[in-house]
């Protein structure tokens, strides 16, 4: 239980990262995330971007 916790704190702290340090479009995000430790396996072909347990909504280019 711990250890989703954790990766839920951790999703979070980036989910709050890219809200104050993008416009919410989806290149802005990438671009933030290519440091991410899960990069490699993000796919932004796809309107839905998974972290490490949410996932993140993009509706016409924007995070919803």
């Amino acid at each position: 239980m711990r250890e989703g916790y954790s990766s839920t704190e951790n999703d979070l702290e980036t989910l709050a990262d890219l809200i104050n340090k993008t416009d919410l479009t989806k290149i802005e995000a990438e671009r933030v995330l290519k440091s991410h430790r899960l990069y490699g396996f993000m796919d932004f072909n796809s309107d839905t971007v998974a972290l490490e347990r949410v996932n993140m909504i993009f509706e016409k280019g924007r995070l919803s």
